[in-house]
Order: C-alpha cells, then sequence, then structure tokens
C-alpha cells in the first residue's frame, strides 16, 4: 500500500508463483511531502529501490553511495538486475567516483586493479550504450602510522609531510612514537589515480580529478586546518563544508563542458552532450 500524505494512492501487487524484480511508478494527485509504504499482507517483500523526482523539466541526480567500498562491489550484485535497473532509469550520465579505499590498500596491484576497473565499466557500457561515463579520481587523504596516541582527538594535532623512499612509517610495526606520528598520504593512492587516468583514456571516458581543487602536498590535512574544517579529523571524509566545495567544483567542470558543446566546441572524451 503506498499512500501520500497519509491518503492511500495506490497498491502494489506483489502475489505470484515466481520470485523476481518489477517497477511501479505512482503518482500522486497533489504535490506530497511525505510518502508511506507497507505490506498489506504477512507475505515477504523486499525493496530493492527507490526514486523521487517532479514531473518537470530539469536534472534527476541518483546518488548511490556504499561506505567503505571498492568498484570490485559491482562483482556481488547481480548483473541481470543491475543491467536491467539501469536501463530503466536510462541516465544520460553516470559518475563513477571510486579509489580512495583502494588507496589505503597497501598489497593492492596496478594490473590487477586496471582489470577491475574494466570490467566494471563494461558492465554499465553493456547495460548503458548510449550513456556518458566519467570517472572522478580520488581526493586526497591520509593516514597516521599505527598507535599514535590520541590519533583523532581535537587537541592533538599531528604534522603532515609526504613519504620518501625509505621512510620508517613505511615499516613501522606495532606503536609509533616521535617523529614517526605524522599524517601522509598513502603510496598507493596516487597508482590509483593514474590507473584510473589510464583506464579514461583507452576507454574513452571523461576524468575529472578531485584532488585537483585541493593543496597539492597535504591536501587533506589542509582542508582539517581550514575555517570551517572541510575535511573532518581522520583526514579521510570531508565535512559538509568541504562536500559542499567539491559539488560545486564538479558543478562547475560539467557545465563548462556543457557550454562548451552547446557553442560547439568538442565535448571532453566520454561526454556526448546527451
Amino acid at each position: 500500500m503506498v499512500k501520500a500524505d497519509g491518503a492511500e494512492v495506490g497498491r502494489i501487487a506483489t502475489d505470484g508463483a515466481m520470485t523476481g524484480s518489477e517497477m511501479e511508478s505512482i503518482e500522486p494527485p497533489n504535490p506530497t511531502r511525505r510518502f508511506e509504504l507497507s505490506p498489506a499482507g504477512d507475505g515477504p517483500v523486499t525493496l530493492l529501490s527507490w526514486t523521487v523526482q517532479r514531473n518537470a523539466r530539469g536534472v534527476v541526480w541518483d546518488s548511490q553511495g556504499i561506505s567503505g567500498s571498492v568498484i570490485s562491489v559491482m562483482d556481488r550484485w547481480n548483473a541481470d538486475a543491475v543491467t536491467r535497473d539501469l536501463s530503466i532509469r536510462n541516465p544520460a550520465l553516470v559518475v563513477l567516483a571510486y579509489g580512495t579505499n583502494e588507496g589505503f590498500g597497501d598489497n593492492l596491484k596496478e594490473e590487477q586493479y586496471g582489470a577491475d576497473l574494466v570490467r566494471e565499466i563494461t558492465l554499465i557500457r553493456n547495460a548503458l550504450p548510449d550513456a556518458s561515463i566519467l570517472l572522478v579520481t580520488p581526493p586526497d587523504a591520509e593516514r597516521l602510522a599505527p598507535g599514535c596516541p590520541g590519533a583523532f582527538r581535537a587537541d592533538v594535532h599531528y604534522p603532515c609531510a609526504p613519504l620518501v623512499e625509505g621512510d620508517p612509517r613505511l615499516h613501522v610495526r606495532g606503536k609509533a612514537k616521535g617523529a614517526l606520528c605524522r599524517w601522509y598520504t598513502p603510496p598507493k593512492l596516487a597508482m590509483v589515480r593514474a590507473v584510473q587516468a589510464k583506464v579514461a583514456a583507452q576507454q574513452g571516458l571523461a576524468l575529472w580529478d578531485w584532488s585537483s581543487i585541493m593543496p597539492p602536498v597535504c591536501g587533506a590535512h589542509a582542508w582539517t586546518q581550514a575555517v570551517p574544517p572541510l575535511t573532518r579529523g581522520d583526514h579521510v571524509h570531508m565535512t559538509t563544508e568541504g562536500y559542499g566545495a567539491s559539488g560545486d567544483a564538479l558543478f562547475k567542470y560539467l557545465m563548462s563542458e556543457y557550454d562548451g558543446w552547446r557553442a560547439g566546441k568538442p565535448a571532453a572524451p566520454g561526454l556526448s552532450g546527451r
């Protein structure tokens, strides 16, 4: 049963001998502030996804985020279901923003990561052959050597410095102390960006470097020191202001490409102008 502001506006039949997925679209008769979906019976029903949008011209942005995820999470999805859902939504642009978690994996292999990326892009392309695809490379993020005391306390402030070859912080086991307690960018993060840029060029995808809006050295650390802070004390996740600034920068990039396309200039690779 579906209610809009307390009034029933539709029922979705889920009886059937076979398990499967279906999509239903419901348009309430009046502008609505609250939707409610509840089972009318006692049988099991799984809601896989939903979206709410205005019936008017404009941009619809569907956002799907999974905490702590990496690009290969798509291997755990049902390919048929993903293909079906994507084709129903039929987006003009797909934005893939993965890489931070991969960059913290010290054993990440360049070849394997590139293959993972191509495999998941192929899944999306098979479902949406006419859609543009934009790869967003990860912003700067930093870690401490293990065991540095008070790492995330507001009154404890460690400096930041990039790793250099032979840096002992690469080999710390147990608790670090003294000069070893500095924030630094994991070495694999740069590799992730390089692989993404290579794959984007090979696959004809658009590319936006999220880290380009941050200082080139210890960018996340600098953002934690901003007023108001743009990155949280963990030097990974941003504040509301930081994500807002990032969203504004991405929007500016997309609109710049769109305006250029409308003026007759070639769009960036992967942005068809659809």
